[in-house]
């Protein structure tokens, strides 16, 4: 099955080439945007000092963050009809 996939899919992308960036984007951004965050938090949350969190937490509730965070949900992420 993943090889009549494959099969499909590469001649699908290389007559794509735009479709084959974008869809790269989207899953590349994706795939480093959220774990840095986990990772990030995880920091924070291991050090004694609460400093560090003060000053995640301010990132976090600022307006640049919340609008990268959401325009990389909105853009970068397919929405699935709800059955």
């Amino acid at each position: 099955m993943v090889e009549s996939m494959i099969g499909w899919l590469i001649p699908f992308m290389s007559s794509n080439p735009h479709l084959a960036v974008l869809i790269t984007i989207m899953g590349v951004s994706r795939t480093v945007f959220k774990p840095a965050c986990a990772l990030i938090q995880t920091y924070v949350d291991s050090t004694p000092s609460v400093i560090d969190n003060e000053k995640w937490k301010k990132i976090q509730e600022g307006k640049y963050f919340k609008a990268l965070a959401y325009g990389m949900d909105f853009f970068l992420s397919i929405k699935l009809p709800v059955k």
